[in-house]
């Protein structure tokens, strides 16, 4: 068992598989007693880093640090870190409580402290009434709590989750990740978290690493990210904001598309050489007066306040319902304060 954690770290670590690039150019920081989630579309590089993190994928270069000391070379058993895969990865031929002792065996511990390290884990987990079931009689949430108290039975410093929740439903979902989060401010422990889900990378973590195409886009705490995006795939992908493109005119913005102005009086942070912006906006972001058209599509009233779907210059967007007679056509402009405008590249 370990006997002090001081953080890990990736130092421009790449990962190039039967000659295609996964991941490159990776710097991140994961700081000691941290819950950092790793967020992006499928096929980012998520799990492919969190394998770098466990020992289970050699980096193609680059290096991994505990604390100062060079650990890429490490086996997965010299990490100090415990993994729930997204498939569990649990022994159908084992009950409940001997799954979770499995690890400690290599330690040569008395099988009583191997079962009494195994009960207390599941009692944590609230499932310990369950130790003597097999596998195959438990059910999903079960399933995954039992794959928790297995990562931790080894007292790791490090818990790496693959995408632990995605098979359950919200409800079990959203009890789940917040167990998680209990358990890792009880045991100081830092968490690595696998998601493509906003809300829960948002709900649960201190920090949070944006990726894409195989490269970070921005690390941050989620308020952050949400006020203060570094590039377009930030502030469309967060938030899931509305985008469209404009070109700039005499201290105004105009919609490529329809030459409808979008906004005036309007202060460029950068520059656009071929004269090409991408403005995006949340739905809250409308106002009534303005001269941007859309073509409602269909309504959606779940949530703190009706939206509309519509159709704007070829592009669905979504937009708070300020039109309850729902006209053909609905003009709307932008309140810029909530707007992000980035020269496209």
């Amino acid at each position: 068992m370990s006997q002090g954690f001081d953080g890990i770290s990736l130092r421009d670590v790449a990962v190039e598989l039967d000659g295609h690039v996964i991941v490159r150019g990776i710097n991140l920081e994961f700081a000691p007693g941290s819950f950092t989630s790793l967020l992006g579309p499928s096929g980012c590089g998520k799990t492919t880093l969190l394998r770098v993190l466990a020992g289970l994928q050699k980096p193609s270069q680059g290096t991994v640090h505990r604390g100062e000391d060079n650990i890429t070379q490490n086996t997965p058993a010299e990490r100090d870190c415990g993994m729930v895969f997204q498939t569990l990865a649990l022994f159908p031929h084992l009950n409940v409580i001997d799954n979770v002792m499995f690890p400690l065996r290599r330690l040569n511990l008395p099988a009583e402290s191997m079962r009494e390290r195994a009960v207390e884990l599941l009692r944590m987990m609230h499932i310990e009434d369950m130790a003597a079931q097999p596998i195959d009689k438990i059910s999903g949430g079960q399933a995954q709590r039992v794959a928790i108290a297995r990562a931790l039975a080894q007292d790791p410093h490090l818990l790496l989750l693959d995408e632990p929740f995605s098979a359950l439903d919200a409800e079990l979902r959203d009890e789940l990740r917040t167990e998680i989060r209990v358990i890792q401010k009880k045991l100081g422990i830092s968490v690595v978290l696998v998601t493509h889900d906003q809300d829960e990378a948002f709900t649960i973590s201190d920090e949070v690493v944006v990726m894409n195409a195989g490269a970070v886009e921005q690390v941050g705490p989620p308020a952050t990210l949400v006020v203060a995006p570094q590039t377009q795939f930030v502030a469309k992908f967060v938030g899931r904001r509305n985008e469209i493109t404009c070109y700039f005119k005499d201290g105004c913005l105009y919609q490529s598309e329809t030459n409808k102005l979008v906004a005036s009086n309007v202060a460029l942070a950068t520059v656009s050489e071929s004269n090409e912006y991408r403005v995006y906006f949340a739905p809250d972001a409308v106002v009534r007066s303005g001269g941007i058209e859309a073509e409602p599509l269909f309504h959606r009233d779940a949530g703190d306040f009706p939206q509309i779907c519509a159709r704007c210059g070829g592009v669905a967007i979504w937009l708070n319902n300020l039109w309850p007679d729902t006209p053909e056509i609905i003009r709307f402009g932008l309140d810029m304060s909530k707007v992000f405008v980035f020269a496209d590249t």
